[in-house]
């Protein structure tokens, strides 16, 4: 069975100016990007979070942003056991708020015990002679046991934490006898992934809230035998990695974009770039109008509004702050037309474009036809990137039609225009790309960011151009646009 351990998330509102290496103002944002990696990739069968989910146990918002974490927590699709670390508030409080984990929980073969140990000076931990004979009665098992608890527990000299249970000779005389024993644990912020020493494993999740913002899967074999693998929620050191398509507050769709803190994000995540590529039909209808596709039908014919300005004027003042491109993600009318004024598509220093939305939902034939026609049009108006290519068949409930895969890359490729790696509700089609390729057409990368938890997540991306076969020759296949001249 697959476990995934992590630990010492920090939250807090502000952020840590006495150690600054800990981003704990944005434990929430981790925590997500977390949880939804681990539901949508790898699809643990048990999560355990092993402490410290704030960083001030006395702290006045300490219910709300233990709330907000467990609201996170409750999206996991996967089991989960929770428990406090010494930073949290007392087991009464913090279960108030966080599920309490049973006594034990048995998962895929494999039993779980999980323990609340009282602090010791030196910020180590001691195990009661109550819960070292509710482990002797629980391992009575037929199966791997494994010990749950913030502060590691191992066998002095197998590892270099300086934490570690003082009664630990004590715990791991009661682990002899059986036939597999691992221990999972948090607290020391740097983690290990496996001390030995006889049956027993130790093993140390790092600090989520600390780059390169990392966690763990065990895989755990009958016998008991466990594989782990380390997981960073920021990016590899590839140079030139760029997020070309991230949305701003003023997004209908957004659900709580902030520019400071994307731009913030992308630093931390390893982004050299980022751009800001907001919906050009929301900047142009209101929230109704937008609704019923009043873009669509009518264009810039009788639109809202024009929010143009206020959205150059919210970028504006982030230029010194980061590197970033502002453009446009452009829809397209009925007609062919762009929804967007010309004088203000000169201003854009990047255009993406893409089919948000098609008429024909039933039949195959004049869907297809329309989706040429539409494409054909963003093309031909200019942009620099086909954002999220076919997505439009299946959020129109149709089938991804590959007939088109070939008109759609000649079209790209006669244009200079690149094609899209997204990932925002959305599977990108292996066959195009790899078309694509074949044709020279540029791809690009783009998060479609709608919420913070997304800047930046283009682990899956660099996983489909491994399966293309260019994972260590992105320098010559990516887009080169703006940023490359």
């Amino acid at each position: 069975m697959r476990v995934a351990l992590l630990s010492d998330l920090h939250f807090a509102r502000h952020r840590n100016n006495e150690l600054p290496c800990r981003a704990g103002h944005l434990a929430d944002t981790l925590l997500l990007r977390t949880v939804h990696r681990l539901n949508r990739w790898i699809k643990p069968d048990l999560v355990i979070i092993a402490g410290d989910l704030l960083n001030e146990p006395d702290d006045s918002d300490a219910k709300p942003l233990l709330e907000e974490l467990a609201h996170t927590i409750g999206l996991l699709e996967a089991k989960s056991i929770v428990i406090p670390g010494n930073h949290d508030p007392n087991a009464e409080f913090f279960f108030r708020q966080i599920q309490r984990p049973p006594d034990y929980l048995d998962c895929g073969g494999v039993r779980f015990i999980p323990f609340l140990d009282d602090d010791t000076p030196g910020y180590n931990a001691a195990r009661s002679r109550e819960d070292i004979e509710r482990f002797r009665r629980l391992s009575a098992f037929d199966g791997p046991v494994v010990m749950v608890q913030h502060v590691p527990l191992f066998q002095p000299g197998t590892t270099k934490s300086p934490f570690n249970h003082d009664n630990a000779a004590e715990i791991l005389t009661a682990c002899q006898g059986n036939t597999a024993v691992l221990a999972l644990s948090g607290h020391f912020h740097e983690g290990y992934t496996a001390a030995r020493s006889g049956n027993f494993t130790s093993i140390c999740a790092p600090a989520l809230c600390e780059s390169p913002f990392s966690f763990l899967t065990i895989d755990i074999a009958s016998d008991g035998a466990a594989s782990v693998q380390t997981h960073t929620l920021k990016l590899p050191e590839i140079p030139g990695l760029r997020d070309l398509h991230v949305h701003t507050h003023m997004a209908y769709c957004s659900e709580n974009m902030e520019v400071g803190k994307t731009l913030e994000l992308a630093g931390l995540f390893g982004l050299e770039e980022i751009a800001f590529c907001e919906h050009s039909s929301h900047l142009y209808w209101d929230r109704d109008g937008y609704k019923h596709r009043l873009y669509n039908s009518n264009g810039l014919n009788g639109c809202s509004f024009d929010r143009t300005e206020e959205y150059f004027a919210l970028l504006e003042p982030f230029r010194p702050q980061g590197i970033f491109l502002s453009g446009f993600e452009l829809d397209i009318d009925q007609r062919g037309e762009p929804v967007i004024r010309p004088e203000v598509l000169t201003r854009a220093e990047i255009t993406l474009g893409g089919v948000h939305f098609m008429e024909n939902k039933t039949d195959m034939t004049a869907a297809k036809t329309e989706f040429m026609f539409k494409t054909r049009a963003l093309v031909e108006s200019g942009i620099d990137i086909l954002a999220h290519p076919f997505r439009a068949f299946r959020r129109s409930g149709l089938p991804c039609p590959e007939e088109l895969f070939t008109p759609v890359a000649e079209l790209l490729r006669n244009s200079g225009v690149a094609a899209e790696i997204n990932y925002h509700t959305n599977d990108p089609e292996l066959e195009f790309f790899a078309l694509c390729l074949r044709k020279g057409v540029e791809i690009s990368f783009g998060s479609d960011s709608h919420n913070l938890y997304e800047v930046g997540e283009l682990s899956p991306h660099l996983e489909f151009v491994r399966q293309l076969g260019v994972y260590r020759q992105l320098d010559k296949v990516m887009y080169s646009g703006p940023a490359g001249n």
